[in-house]
């Protein structure tokens, strides 16, 4: 399956989108300042992330990128 990344996306249709894709099978990477309401599992996982202070570390992303959405 794929692999994506949200920038943002604890809450509204940014969780709804990151719980589709994972119930796709496919493994998201969630960039956002809160956990809000997600669970992380093997294939959903948080890093804490200020868009407007931090600058983003793809580091963790080991494998290629599907998908990138920005809330």
């Amino acid at each position: 399956m794929g692999n994506f990344v949200l920038i943002g996306g604890s809450y509204g249709i940014g969780f709804q989108l990151a719980q589709q894709l994972v119930e796709e099978g496919n493994t998201v990477h969630i960039y956002a300042r809160t956990i809000g309401r997600l669970v992380e599992s093997e294939n959903l996982i948080f890093h804490t992330h200020n868009v407007m202070e931090d600058k983003l570390d793809s580091s963790q992303i080991t494998n290629k990128m599907d998908g990138l959405v920005y809330l």
